[in-house]
């Protein structure tokens, strides 16, 4: 019986804390409704602040990936260049021009006789 007299106190207190801050005619006040705007702007505008952060680490995560795979790929035709030029040289050498001439194309050396010297 104690328990629910002290529980119909509290509830009681309860009851007239709330009606005081109500209004009777069921409006809500300019100052708590200028409140409610405020904290419903600030809360907008931390939320846009975390998902534009967030939006922009994953832009930097995903922009470093790229850099990475561009480097990689820069690279490989750095070696691949260098293997291309090296080919380049050999097969334009005299002594592989000259290999080719004579067991591919038949042609031989010229003969002392043959020279024409020109001054």
């Amino acid at each position: 019986m104690q328990g629910t007299i002290a529980e119909r106190l509290i509830f009681n207190k309860f009851d007239k804390s709330i009606s005081k801050r109500l209004p009777s005619d069921g409006r809500i006040n300019t100052k708590d409704s200028s409140t409610i705007g405020i904290s419903l702007i600030v809360a907008s505008v931390l939320i846009f602040s975390s998902l534009f952060y967030v939006w922009s680490q994953v832009k930097i995560v995903n922009l470093g990936y790229e850099i990475s795979q561009s480097n990689k790929e820069k690279n490989e035709l750095l070696q691949l260049n260098k293997k291309l030029k090296l080919e380049i040289a050999s097969l334009t050498s005299p002594y592989h021009v000259e290999d080719i001439a004579k067991k591919e194309l038949r042609l031989t050396s010229p003969k002392v006789n043959q020279l024409v010297i020109i001054r």
